[in-house]
Protein backbone atom coordinates (compact mmCIF):
# COMPACT_ATOMS: atom_id res chain seq x y z
CA UNK A 1 0.00 0.00 0.00
CA UNK A 2 3.37 2.52 -0.91
CA UNK A 3 3.42 4.54 -4.22
CA UNK A 4 2.69 1.01 -5.62
CA UNK A 5 -1.16 1.19 -4.76
CA UNK A 6 -0.94 4.94 -7.11
CA UNK A 7 0.55 3.11 -9.94
CA UNK A 8 -1.87 2.26 -12.70
CA UNK A 9 -0.70 -1.17 -13.05
CA UNK A 10 -3.28 -2.78 -10.06
CA UNK A 11 -4.55 -6.01 -9.78
CA UNK A 12 -7.95 -5.02 -8.98
CA UNK A 13 -9.40 -0.89 -9.60
CA UNK A 14 -11.39 -1.61 -6.10
CA UNK A 15 -7.92 -1.93 -4.47
CA UNK A 16 -6.55 1.08 -6.11
CA UNK A 17 -9.92 2.91 -4.98
CA UNK A 18 -9.71 2.45 -1.27
CA UNK A 19 -5.90 3.09 -1.11
CA UNK A 20 -6.78 6.24 -2.79
CA UNK A 21 -9.61 6.89 -0.24
CA UNK A 22 -7.20 5.90 2.83
CA UNK A 23 -4.60 8.54 1.42
CA UNK A 24 -7.38 11.00 0.84
CA UNK A 25 -6.11 11.70 -2.53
Amino acid sequence: MSKAGFEPALPHPQCGVLTTRRFGR
